[in-house]
């Protein structure tokens, strides 16, 4: 959120998203990036039962990019 405190934009967070498209047994990642940190990081995603992608981001800051990548098998 804009108004947040520093420390809350810079801590690990989850976050998770509906509707990607991908199901229960898909390996899915994560390209995460923080311009104001300057740090980019492809994270492990999991997948949930009804397809909802859950990641564990290092920060969301004011200008993070997240991107839900699918990996072929």
């Amino acid at each position: 959120a804009l108004y947040t405190t520093y420390y809350d934009k810079t801590k690990a967070q989850t976050v998770t998203w509906a509707n990607t498209g991908l199901k229960f047994g898909d390996t899915a990642f994560v390209v995460w990036y923080n311009q104001k940190l300057g740090k980019m990081e492809l994270l492990p995603a999991v997948v949930g039962a009804d397809g909802t992608v859950a990641v564990s981001v290092p920060a969301l800051g004011d200008c993070s990019t997240m991107t839900v990548v699918k990996a072929n098998k």
